[in-house]
């Protein structure tokens, strides 16, 4: 009987559904969107063109039109964002270039000290645990940023993080799955064999 209880047990542990994968806080899919700029924006070695992109003004204006255009305001903040620098007056220049129907003078004027502050970026530590991503200042600078600068990237105080689902973590979770529910079927079958 108690033999029973245990495979019932591990069954109903095995047939858990996944939590749902948290959705990206903040700006980092605006972010991840803005890679067809990095060939004009990026300082050398890394800059390959003179010329911006039709992809890169698509992402540009797009991200203005839904209002999520404050987030590019990362990329002139924090130039070494994606860990190479970026030519800041090549960034700032992207509003003109791209000729967004949204209104905004310049991205440097969006950016500027009175702008609310940012969401902020997760960064994944060695426990999976998410903190802040511009809690890392950038060691290569000389000069601290400017005090305003810094109280506008700092995230408001949470006593709670969320722990971060990747689709590998998820490939794992369908391992064990798997696993638990053979381990049933093979528990079944060995307490059938003794019984």
């Amino acid at each position: 009987m108690a033999a029973n209880i245990f495979i019932l047990l591990l069954l109903g542990v095995a047939a858990q559904p996944l939590p749902p994968a948290p959705q990206q806080p903040g700006c980092v899919e605006e972010l991840v969107a803005f890679s067809p700029c990095l060939p004009f924006v990026s300082d050398p070695p890394n800059n390959a063109t003179d010329s911006v992109a039709p992809q890169c003004c698509d992402v540009f204006n797009s991200a203005f039109e839904s209002g999520d255009g404050y987030c590019f305001c990362y990329i002139l903040r924090q130039p070494r964002i994606f860990g190479f620098p970026l030519n800041r007056e090549r960034v700032a220049s992207l509003s003109s270039f791209c000729m967004a129907k949204n209104g905004v003078a310049s991205l440097d004027s969006l950016c500027s000290s009175g702008a609310p502050a940012l969401p902020p970026l997760p960064s994944t530590t060695d426990s999976g645990i998410l903190k802040p991503f511009n809690s890392r200042l950038d060691n290569d600078s000389t000069s601290s940023p400017p005090e305003s600068a810094v109280k506008s990237l700092t995230p408001p105080s949470s006593s709670v993080e969320e722990a971060v689902f990747s689709s590998a973590t998820n490939q794992i979770y369908k391992h064990i799955t798997w696993f638990l529910l053979g381990m049933v079927i093979f528990l079944l079958n060995l307490h059938s064999f003794l019984v």
